[in-house]
């Protein structure tokens, strides 16, 4: 059998092998399947045009002349389709045309021969890849080595700049602490003049020159930070120095030593800005109008007296009544009205904290609106345990449009204080009339500013009222002090208080 289907030249029967015999005569020639090769019909058989198969699919032969039976057709195969020179042409003979499978081997041989390329190609790509990391991999790790050597290097040169920059920081201290502090320093004494009104720069220059400091402005720095300027007060003249005294010494050196008397002085929670200037000169300390001077005019250095300036004091007696906080102090009997009242103003300061400040911003009021509340409630309970109510009766006449004027007889009696010099213990019905702003009788809202220097319990009672529904109060001599929602029950206290205060 050759790669071209069947071939049987021969037909093997009973008798053994004979040669194929021509066609019949007048027997239809049967078609050959292209590409295949012709099969001879065995002599003296006679086939039908459609021949009956048999059940292994071959067509059933009938037998030949001679009593020889031929052997059943195996089942006819479905011609292979090749390509045209491989193909065998009809009527040639049994020899197998061997050019294509000389062509496939060569082809083979070809392709045998492209793989062992591919596979040369293939060895030789993987060693090159292989080189490539091997060379990635010593250079990285000689990119590691001079990274680590880097970052070596970069250590090595933070720790010297935080070490000078170090050792500069510390020398400088250790030179200003010197300075400052005379730790060592020339003790050779040095005469020098400070003129009248001298200021800490004029100070500071001066000393310089002289080689007493050897960093003027850093005492100028100095001083203001510790306000040595409000504190002491200068007096022209020549001293004696050396640069062994502190920067405090030095200061300390230019104020006369005889006029360092000190007083105590105690200032009462609700005194006016009159009755403190009274209490200062009575103990011999400034004048009436120094510190009118100072009150009304000196720039103090304080956020809220910045604010003072900037509002409008239309009506008001004295600016920086209100703030003038009553506490205990000692003062020495030469110091100035500036000085003196620089720290009670501080002293102020001091009391009224950031909380203050947000309070009175959640209210709606500023500070000057909270400190002429907080005066009014001091002068209008003589007990601290009212001072909450009385706060809440100003509160709800403030916050209710119904109650426009708050008919305060404390605003009265301070315009009048002011005007006359002295407090009155009650009003008619004429001071009632007495056209003044700070009359909240005929005025509406706050007066135009505070009539006393409250305490501490009176600012926090203005800031936290309680919650009552009241908007009437009245006192009588006692001090008691009754409360009421409504008109008619304010008259019924009235009438109560007359009685007791008729009986007294």
């Amino acid at each position: 059998m050759n790669n071209n289907g069947y071939n049987r030249n021969n037909l093997q029967g009973n008798q053994g092998r004979g040669a194929n015999p021509p066609p019949r005569q007048g027997a239809p020639a049967r078609p050959q399947p292209q590409g295949s090769v012709a099969r001879p019909v065995a002599q003296g058989v006679a086939r039908p045009q459609s021949a009956p198969r048999n059940a292994a699919g071959g067509v059933a032969r009938p037998a030949s002349t001679g009593q020889v039976r031929q052997a059943p057709a195996p089942a006819q195969r479905r011609p292979v389709q090749r390509p045209a020179e491989q193909r065998v042409p009809q009527g040639s003979s049994g020899a197998v045309n061997q050019a294509p499978r000389r062509r496939a081997l060569q082809n083979s041989s070809d392709t045998r021969s492209i793989d062992r390329k591919n596979i040369k190609m293939a060895q030789k790509s993987r060693e090159a890849k292989l080189r490539y990391e091997r060379d990635d991999e010593e250079e990285e790790e000689e990119g590691g080595g001079s990274g680590a050597v880097m970052s070596l290097i970069k250590a090595i040169l933070y720790i010297v700049v935080v070490v000078a920059v170090s050792a500069l920081i510390s020398y400088y201290v250790i030179v200003f602490a010197n300075d400052m502090y005379a730790f060592v320093k020339n003790s050779e004494e040095v005469e020098v003049s400070i003129p009248e009104y001298a200021t800490v720069e004029e100070i500071a220059d001066i000393l310089g020159d002289a080689g007493v400091v050897k960093y003027p402005d850093l005492l100028v720095i100095y001083a203001k930070l510790k306000k040595i300027d409000k504190t002491y007060e200068f007096v022209a003249g020549d001293y004696t120095v050396n640069g062994m005294m502190n920067y405090d010494e030095l200061f300390y050196a230019f104020v006369p030593h005889k006029s360092y008397e000190i007083v105590r002085i105690t200032i009462p929670e609700g005194y006016t800005v009159d009755e403190i200037i009274n209490l200062f000169t009575e103990n011999g300390i400034g004048t009436r109008e120094g510190f009118i001077e100072a009150i009304n005019n000196y720039d103090f250095d304080f956020d809220f007296v910045r604010a003072l300036d900037e509002a409008d004091l239309t009506g008001r007696t004295y600016r920086l009544e209100g703030y003038l906080y009553p506490d205990t102090y000692e003062f020495y009997k030469s110091s100035s009205e500036v000085t003196v009242i620089y720290k009670m103003l501080n002293r102020f300061d001091v009391i009224f904290s950031e909380d203050f400040y947000e309070k009175a911003a959640e209210h709606g009021y500023s500070v000057d609106q909270i400190m002429t509340l907080a005066s009014m409630i001091e002068k209008e309970a003589r007990y601290a345990n009212d001072y909450e109510t009385v706060s809440s009766v100003f509160h709800n006449r403030l916050n209710n449009s119904d109650f426009p004027r708050l008919e305060s007889d404390a605003t009265i009696m301070y315009a009048i204080q002011v005007r006359d010099g002295e407090r009155k213990s009650s009003l008619t019905g004429e001071d009632l009339n007495y056209d003044t702003p700070y009359n909240s009788y005929m005025y509406e809202g706050l007066p135009p500013g505070p009539i006393a220097n409250p305490g501490y319990e009176a600012i926090t009672c203005a800031l936290w009222p309680a919650k009552t529904k009241y908007y009437y109060f009245v006192s009588d001599n006692y001090g008691n002090t009754y409360f009421s929602r409504t008109n008619r029950e304010h008259e019924a206290a009235k009438e109560k208080v007359a009685k007791i205060n008729a009986g007294s």
